[in-house]
């Protein structure tokens, strides 16, 4: 049964995603649970490697779980930098947006947490299409 088989089925879980990864029988899981059981923060060293969490987004270095908080992260089968990200322009270590709109010039910056907005704004109005 497929996810819209179920929805259709029970009329429930709309805002559910079907997995954005997949996985023969024979493979390993890529899933790792981390949990911090104690009262204090916990850090975590991801050891190099990237991980996803649950939103896609890219974690590497190190988390940071609160008491009593947990994270399911999903092995990205790759090596990440210790450095800034491409387009992180607030250095955060996090990417953020760049959006130009073709028809008026203006071009807007969106800082961003994950899939989270945090700011941002105009950089510029009415650029031309001739510096595009």
């Amino acid at each position: 049964m497929t996810l819209q088989d179920w929805r259709t089925y029970s009329g429930q879980d709309a805002n559910s995603k079907e997995n954005w990864f997949t996985l023969a029988a024979s493979d390993k899981p890529l899933s790792v649970i981390h949990y911090n059981p104690t009262r204090e923060n916990k850090t975590v060293d991801l050891g190099g490697k990237g991980y996803l969490d649950l939103d896609q987004v890219l974690l590497k270095g190190s988390i940071t779980l609160v008491p009593f908080e947990s994270k399911i992260l999903i092995d990205c089968k790759c090596t990440v930098a210790t450095t800034t990200p491409r387009y992180d322009f607030d250095g955060d270590g996090k990417a953020d947006v760049l959006l130009r709109n073709r028809a008026t010039g203006d071009t807007v910056i969106w800082f961003m947490s994950g899939a989270g907005i945090i700011g941002g704004g105009f950089v510029v109005r009415g650029v031309g299409s001739e510096w595009v």
